[in-house]
């Protein structure tokens, strides 16, 4: 069971690391101001850093829709002929290849670019990870709360997991922060710090709190779902 000190700390870390309008809200639904004090009284968001939240939500629009612009995305005026004419001779062109050749060296660029980017696919990440902290599979899929014939599918390299799937193991592999993510990735997940789930099962990694017991009470003080004993 998590203690009283470690639960304000779980807060404090939210206060501070939560990024969005979406964190704003649910950090206000699950701890409105209340008068008074004692031990009873709840997480008290301060006002200043839900401003700071608020400023740096518009910032990151701000950002994004400067470089949507960059990219061509936003609504400008139409340019002049002269204009367009001095565009054409300013910028490269990009038409794509009509030659056989051209379009096979296009094809050998793309297949290129994957391979030297392609990282190892969730099942194999999985297994090095299994092997590295010298556990056996049933160690694993029975703390995650996995049964055998699922775990047993996980092999596969087209397996795909749900994110649920992949924290579950996670915890149980009682990985790092940095070791979760890049589990998650291989996946096609990631925890951001503008979910307030993730956040909350990001404190967890960072300290060491791996029984699911106790990340479901850490996520039940803010009122969120619990990840819950998989089939």
């Amino acid at each position: 069971m998590l203690s009283p000190k470690l639960i304000e700390d779980l807060k404090a870390y939210v206060a501070d690391k939560g990024r969005g309008r979406r964190v704003e809200r649910k950090l206000a639904k699950a701890w409105p101001q209340e008068s008074g004090g004692g031990a009873g009284r709840k997480f008290d968001v301060a006002e200043d850093t839900l401003r700071e939240l608020s400023a740096a939500e518009v910032e990151d629009s701000a950002f994004d829709a400067a470089e949507s612009g960059y990219m061509g995305f936003a609504s400008h005026a139409a340019p002049s002929g002269a204009a367009r004419q001095a565009n054409k001779t300013a910028m490269p062109s990009y038409a794509a290849p009509t030659s056989a050749a051209g379009k096979g060296s296009t094809k050998s660029k793309l297949e290129a670019y994957i391979d030297q980017r392609r990282k190892p696919a969730f099942s194999t990440r999985l297994m090095a990870l299994i092997d590295r902290k010298g556990l056996v599979d049933s160690e694993v899929y029975k703390k995650a709360g996995i049964d055998r014939r699922h775990f047993s599918k996980m092999r596969a390299a087209s397996y795909h997991p749900s994110k649920n799937t992949v924290l579950a193991l996670c915890l149980a592999l009682e990985l790092n922060l940095d070791e979760a993510k890049d589990l998650l990735g291989s996946a096609g997940y990631t925890l951001s710090n503008s979910d307030l789930s993730d956040l909350v099962l990001s404190f967890c990694f960072e300290r060491r709190i791996f029984d699911l017991f106790d990340v479901n009470q850490a996520l039940a003080s803010f009122d969120l779902k619990p990840l819950g004993v998989l089939a």
